[in-house]
């Protein structure tokens, strides 16, 4: 019994420094808004943070694209070429597929 009296002596005379170690561990580990999910949390933001830098740099480049083809004949015709396969009359077209040695 007197082992465990001293332990609580020992609490008492230090009640503010036990009552902040306690609190901290509170803040840091247990609580929902805690130090750790905290960063935790952080980390997805920055994340989410990059994700929009980019969307937001494809929203450009699609939208300069976009532009293109609604001002500039060069530009459609070049895509229709490329994608579609079009051709103009007296023209041939050559298309060349990769054999399964060079994929």
């Amino acid at each position: 019994m007197g082992r465990l009296f001293n332990i609580w002596h020992a609490i008492w005379r230090h009640k503010y420094v036990v009552t902040t170690l306690l609190f901290l561990a509170l803040l840091t580990f247990v609580d929902d808004d805690s130090f750790v999910i905290r960063y935790q949390r952080r980390a997805v933001i920055g994340h989410l943070h990059e994700e929009i830098d980019k969307y937001a740099a494809m929203y450009e480049s699609e939208t300069r694209q976009l532009e293109a083809l609604q001002n500039d004949p060069e530009t459609v015709e070049r895509v229709a070429r490329e994608r579609y396969l079009m051709k103009r009359p007296n023209e041939d077209i050559y298309v060349f597929e990769p054999t399964s040695d060079q994929q």
